[in-house]
């Protein structure tokens, strides 16, 4: 049986030690048609691995209706990549971000609710099922997370597939920091089958690598710039493990009328450069 775990400070593969060089696929937004062709070329940069959100919205558009064909074929996503030999990432939320209408949420888990606060603000007054312990929230994402699992746990590495890496909520520090909603969610993970190893992503800023994170997990970071101080802030949290940057901003995108983002390419290959020589 293909091992991956954590050995040391590195990820490693049958014993050996494996460094993830991931890109990111959204295979909902790519026509199904594409995918091994973004997949292979992905591998000729010199990719060895995929990752990917799943987007609750789009899998389950109303309660209990559950939609996995054509560009929301998982399976067949993560086979592709099998495929193609690479391995894979999967990031499953619930909430997503991803610069996607409600990170991903469907937007039916707003319609009952007497009071939600908004999704990037911890502080919003009132009732806030989302993302928390609440049974208004944990009971719909409970049959979410079996959906997506039934397809992820008979594609990880350990049993002949491509998932080697398995992700915990998304950038939850920046939202909040009820652990036991984590461990839940943790608990759950495992309960469904997923044996990789799993983790967390939050931005080394502030608390939020604390707030989003438990021991049990992989902290990995979610930056664009100063990378030699945001390794060395999750160094601080995790004094042994792999570092790993799982999100690397190579730009910023605009909302109309407001500033223009521009990034110097220079400098993104340079911040680039600064991680692969810390990781």
């Amino acid at each position: 049986m293909t091992t991956f775990e954590i050995s040391g400070n590195d990820f490693a593969l049958d014993g050996e030690p494996f460094r993830v060089l991931s890109g990111t696929i959204h295979y909902f937004r790519v026509p199904k048609e594409y995918w091994a062709d973004r997949i292979h070329k992905a591998r000729l940069m010199g990719l060895n691995t995929i990752e990917t959100y799943v987007p609750w919205s789009l899998h389950e558009p109303v309660p209990g209706v559950w939609e996995d064909s054509g560009h929301l074929d998982l399976g067949a996503f993560l086979d592709a990549i099998e495929a193609e030999g690479m391995k894979a990432i999967v990031r499953p939320g619930p909430y997503i971000c991803a610069e996607f209408s409600g990170g991903g949420l469907p937007g039916w888990l707003f319609r009952d609710a007497p009071a939600v606060a908004h999704l990037n603000n911890r502080e919003a007054a009132g009732h806030t099922p989302v993302r928390s312990l609440d049974p208004a929230f944990m009971e719909p994402a409970t049959n979410y997370f079996r959906r997506v699992y039934d397809i992820v746990a008979p594609r990880q590495i350990t049993r002949g597939g491509s998932v080697i890496l398995v992700q915990i909520e998304n950038e939850y520090g920046a939202y909040g920091n009820n652990h036991e909603y984590l461990q839940a969610l943790t608990d759950l993970t495992r309960a469904c089958g997923i044996d990789v190893p799993l983790t967390t992503v939050d931005q080394p800023a502030g608390t939020m690598l604390e707030d989003g994170t438990l021991p049990e997990l992989v902290a990995t970071g979610s930056f664009g710039s100063r990378s030699a101080e945001r390794i060395a802030r999750l160094r601080e949290l995790r004094p042994t493990g792999p570092l790993m940057c799982s999100e690397f901003w190579d730009g910023w995108f605009d909302s109309w009328g407001e500033y223009h983002h521009v990034t110097d390419p220079a400098a993104s290959a340079f911040e680039l450069a600064t991680l692969l020589e810390a990781g």
